[in-house]
């Protein structure tokens, strides 16, 4: 996490290809991207001159930079720091690693499983559905902890368990 007065040192004074989410803790739009990047820096990691960084924007300012809707993303190449470049496309993990391959100041490798990374459920689209799991019922607590996949919280995984069973009924 960046705060205001890191940010100089974190984002701009270096040479490293930096990419910035200005979320606001309250946005549900941030909340689903927060996953997403998460798992996206994840896999990146490897690209040593690439830096993945968030500010809540709510609680600091950061000179030139406006913020004017959350979710803000901005990508300061290494390169030049001056050319700020706000990213405008959807909030996928394919479409967030294409843009940073394209803009990015050194040579960025973005490996396959990229493609798995997905916004988690909104749990709306399961109203009035029960969760009926072959060993404990329809019970939250039947769920295993070891269900869970990287960077999923347990509503993700009762989302994702449902539509697994909306997909198996399709079938049938």
């Amino acid at each position: 996490n960046v705060v205001g007065t890191t940010f100089n040192k974190l984002v701009l004074e270096n040479t490293d290809d930096v990419i910035v989410t200005f979320y606001a803790p309250w946005c549900g739009h941030c909340k689903k991207l927060e996953p997403i990047f998460a798992q996206l820096a994840e896999l990146l990691k490897n690209n040593t001159q690439l830096k993945f960084a968030k500010i809540d924007a709510t609680k600091n300012d950061v000179v030139g930079h406006a913020i004017e809707s959350f979710p803000t993303l901005k990508f300061f190449p290494g390169n030049n720091k001056s050319n700020v470049l706000s990213y405008e496309g959807n909030r996928t993990a394919v479409e967030i690693a294409n843009f940073i391959k394209e803009k990015a100041s050194y040579p960025i490798e973005i490996p396959e499983a990229v493609n798995n990374i997905t916004a988690p459920k909104d749990p709306a689209e399961f109203e009035g559905e029960e969760l009926d799991m072959e060993k404990g019922g329809n019970s939250v607590e039947a769920v295993s902890y070891t269900h869970l996949r990287a960077h999923e919280t347990v509503l993700d995984l009762v989302c994702r368990l449902l539509l697994e069973k909306k997909k198996k009924k399709k079938k049938k």
